[in-house]
């Protein structure tokens, strides 16, 4: 059976075993927590939400500040070329950040996207073949934002309702 004709859970599984005998020496772990070992302000609070990465490849940077660890030489020499052209999370958390999409709607890829990119010095988004295009037209719609000069994550600019509060502030008082 091909990996693709199995479940998502398995997939991971079996991909964490294909990763351990690429990157020896580095920690591989499923359904990573960001915070479970971290030891910077990603603890403590229990309302923050903290996604899990499907697969990550370590070494993992669980403090604040740059690890010096993670870098490009990291990565073993027969995978390199897979990343070249690639730039780097000048911050990451780990190594590789792996995000396994096998249904979802576009604002779930988006999900992913983001956290495989954010949390890895490098990231990447894996999908069965029929979805593929669906997370390459995501990127693309990323990327298109980027060239103009749209892309700005900002949590600052960003307000939160209930449905509840914004339709009392949108209706006019008798």
């Amino acid at each position: 059976m091909g990996l693709t004709q199995i479940n998502a859970r398995d997939y991971q599984t079996e991909l964490k075993a294909l990763l351990g005998r690429n990157f020896t020496g580095h920690e591989v772990i499923v359904e990573w927590s960001i915070r479970k070992r971290a030891t910077d302000r990603m603890t403590g609070d229990p309302l923050l939400y903290a996604p899990r990465v499907d697969v990550a490849v370590g070494p993992f940077n669980e403090s604040s500040g740059r690890d010096h660890q993670i870098t490009r030489n990291s990565v073993p020499t027969n995978l390199q070329r897979l990343f070249r052209n690639l730039e780097v999370n000048p911050n990451p958390r780990c190594l590789i950040a792996i995000e396994v999409t096998y249904s979802g709607s576009s604002k779930h890829i988006l999900g992913d996207i983001m956290n495989a990119s954010a949390m890895g010095l490098y990231g990447i988004v894996v999908g069965k073949p029929e979805i593929v295009p669906k997370i390459k037209r995501n990127i693309m719609y990323l990327q298109r934002l980027s060239e103009l000069d749209k892309p700005h994550f900002l949590p600052k600019n960003l307000l939160v309702l209930s449905t509840d509060e914004l339709r009392d502030l949108l209706t006019p008082s008798s």
